[in-house]
């Protein structure tokens, strides 16, 4: 009898000692299913401060594409957080560019009493509250979502969020991004080249001749901003599943890349790949490109 009551003191003693689990989700459970590109966002004010300052950016706003997204993002004016945010940007089977925007923080909106054009509806799905916002010809949602503000372009993104929430998981891959990433930088970029190929066509208007989903799975990129210039540094993963150009590289190692410095001043753009094991490339080559491809032989030769 002793015993078993000191094994039952025992159990009770664990469940009263034993952490309680974290009910808060991560950030990464608001990246929808679909998402194309991932952007973590560090400190929002300096980065949109140096985007509006850059030289590099202010060109690039001229474009077309960057037209688009401005635009899709034009709800973002209206809100500015504290801390790290993560914005996810999806495209549905109509070509409609949308986005999820979630923080860390309660999602503070900015002072919207001298705006005249404007209209704050409150709405009601699965017990949780959506307030629509249309601000200047700007329609958007946000809701209060397990200790969350999120902020969506699309009603339709929002409540597909709000109505898987509780069955989905951050995707293991963007858990690895999430942990290597380097909180001094202005941001990062996670590129889930599967889902990016409609993506690109929408901005560029045009169909390309090689997919975005056949170079690699995953692209994990820095963002750095220097007087006239943004940098992008980062890596490419394949996955085995799946062939990829990526690929082409495997069981190679890198060597570093000094290309740059014997090119004229004048060069725009060029790409270099440097690695060591030339006869695995050439391996690969045999086995990841097609028969109509054209294979260098120089190296053989030599």
């Amino acid at each position: 009898m002793k015993f078993k009551a000191v094994l039952i003191f025992g159990i009770l003693l664990c469940i009263h000692c034993s952490p309680k689990k974290d009910s808060e989700p991560s950030l990464l459970q608001f990246v929808p299913e679909n998402a194309s590109v991932v952007v973590k966002i560090n400190d929002f004010n300096a980065l949109a401060t140096e985007l509006g300052d850059n030289e590099l950016m202010q060109k690039l706003n001229a474009l077309d594409l960057s037209k688009k997204i401005t635009k899709v993002l034009a709800p973002l004016h209206y809100v500015a957080p504290a801390q790290e945010a993560l914005l996810s940007f999806t495209m549905d089977s109509l070509k409609t560019l949308d986005f999820i925007f979630t923080t860390s923080d309660t999602l503070p909106y900015l002072e919207l009493s001298d705006i005249t054009d404007k209209t704050i509806e409150t709405l009601q799905y699965k017990n949780f509250n959506i307030k629509k916002y249309k601000i200047n010809g700007d329609s958007f949602y946000s809701s209060n979502m397990y200790k969350q503000e999120v902020l969506s372009s699309s009603r339709t993104l929002l409540e597909k969020l709000i109505t898987t929430f509780e069955t989905r998981e951050a995707h293991p891959q963007l858990e690895k991004f999430y942990a290597v990433s380097d909180a001094s930088k202005l941001g990062h970029v996670w590129v889930n080249l599967n889902h990016s190929d409609t993506l690109l066509e929408y901005l560029t208007n045009s169909s390309p001749a090689q997919l975005a989903s056949s170079f690699a799975v995953w692209l994990f990129l820095d963002i750095s901003l220097g007087s006239e210039g943004l940098f992008l540094n980062g890596i490419g993963s394949a996955e085995g599943a799946t062939k990829n150009y990526l690929d082409l590289f495997s069981d190679t190692k890198p060597l570093p890349n000094a290309t740059f410095e014997m090119l004229p001043s004048n060069v725009s753009s060029f790409a270099s790949y440097t690695f060591k094991e030339y006869r695995s490339f050439s391996s690969n080559q045999k086995l990841y490109l097609n028969q109509n491809t054209a294979i260098d032989s120089l190296f053989n030769t030599i």
